[in-house]
């Protein structure tokens, strides 16, 4: 946290923060990023860009790994799907069969002989 300390000394900081008010408190939060491999650069500029880049890398990885997880779901989902679709494609010719077998023995069995 911080807050803008008005002509203040050090001997009055304890004093400030108890006394502090609420619209004068400005909350900051970090975010910390874990890297793999840190390389010793010279330059600070290209720390910075080393560190965006990195940063930036870690972002398309990671999204990276939800499409391909998101891709695994959808092509297991379609495989059951194929599989349904298979198995009813099978029973409606099982009732196909059956109902024209019945029509010929309907249309056999009213010959008169």
């Amino acid at each position: 946290m911080a807050a803008e300390m008005e002509n203040a000394g050090s001997q009055e900081l304890a004093q400030f923060w108890k006394e502090v008010p609420k619209n004068k408190v400005m909350e900051h939060r970090l975010h910390c990023h874990v890297q793999d491999s840190v390389k010793p650069a010279a330059n600070p500029r290209r720390d910075s860009l080393v560190e965006t880049s990195t940063s930036g890398q870690q972002e398309l990885n990671t999204a990276l790994m939800r499409v391909m997880v998101c891709n695994s779901r959808l092509e297991q989902k379609m495989n059951s799907c194929l599989w349904v679709q298979k198995v009813l494609t099978g029973l409606v010719l099982v009732l196909l069969v059956l109902n024209l077998q019945c029509l010929y023995l309907l249309g056999t069995a009213q010959r008169p002989c």
